[in-house]
């Protein structure tokens, strides 16, 4: 969708979104989206299937293996802040607007 409003092919929308950002943009996403899955799991205390189908997943089991993939941990260990695992992630993504 995005790629269509800037009007590039996608593999020039990926190279500028990653060198803008500094993750390719599905990378972006996902770890987005697990961010806001440890949010609502640890501060709202949303359960965990509720969580699931709020982000798209069909399944509790998916959503539970790509969240411990991006995170670390399983979300109902989540209990605290959530920390994405890896080099390098949205705490240390350069944000659009930002500075």
């Amino acid at each position: 969708m995005a790629r269509g409003l800037c009007n590039v092919s996608r593999s020039v929308f990926t190279d500028r979104f990653q060198a803008t950002i500094g993750m390719p943009p599905l990378r972006y996403a996902t770890e987005l989206r697990m961010l806001l899955a440890g949010q609502w799991v640890a501060q709202d205390t949303l359960p965990i299937q509720s969580v699931a189908l709020r982000l798209g997943y069909t399944s509790q089991a998916a959503f539970s293996r790509a969240f411990k993939r991006v995170t670390g941990r399983s979300p109902g260990a989540s209990g605290n802040a959530v920390s994405l695992a890896g080099s390098t992630s949205l705490a240390g993504a350069a944000r659009p607007g930002a500075g």
